[in-house]
């Protein structure tokens, strides 16, 4: 394995564990969200059926989508192509997140780490890519799905 494709294994590892980690608050009482919510300066977080059900199924959400990163991890020569998609949908997905964060006026510490931290990663997983591909030629990935 050359040395981006390492640096790759290692980024997209750190991102899937660190994701897997979510799991945690599908089962976190709810007075710990609470809890928190108000220790990270957010305010209140008021018990609804609706908060509890969208704080626990994005939580399972990013579990899984840490569980599927973590799986690329596994064989990434496989999954080449499925490893620059991941990149450009992280890309994509930290801007969504960044207007998001803009739109609804979340402190700037925050948006300042999630949305643009989310397109680093995918840049940086894209530049690793483009340059390993440019040093196996234009069939690298045709060769490595054949693999």
């Amino acid at each position: 394995m050359k040395k981006n494709e390492r640096i790759i294994v290692v980024i997209l590892q750190w991102v899937g564990i660190a994701e897997l980690l979510a799991i945690l608050a599908v089962y976190m009482p709810f007075s710990w969200m609470q809890a928190i919510h108000a220790g990270i300066g957010l305010g209140d977080l008021h018990e609804q059926a609706i908060v509890s059900y969208l704080a626990r199924s994005l939580s399972a959400f990013y579990a899984l989508h840490g569980a599927f990163t973590l799986v690329l991890t596994r064989d990434i020569r496989r999954y080449w192509l499925l490893v620059r998609y991941w990149a450009l949908a992280a890309v994509i997905m930290g801007i969504v997140l960044l207007v998001i964060d803009l739109a609804i006026d979340l402190p700037w510490w925050w948006t300042l780490h999630d949305g643009p931290f989310v397109v680093a990663i995918g840049v940086v997983i894209l530049l690793l890519h483009r340059n390993v591909d440019k040093k196996r030629g234009p069939d690298a990935a045709a060769t490595w799905e054949s693999g």
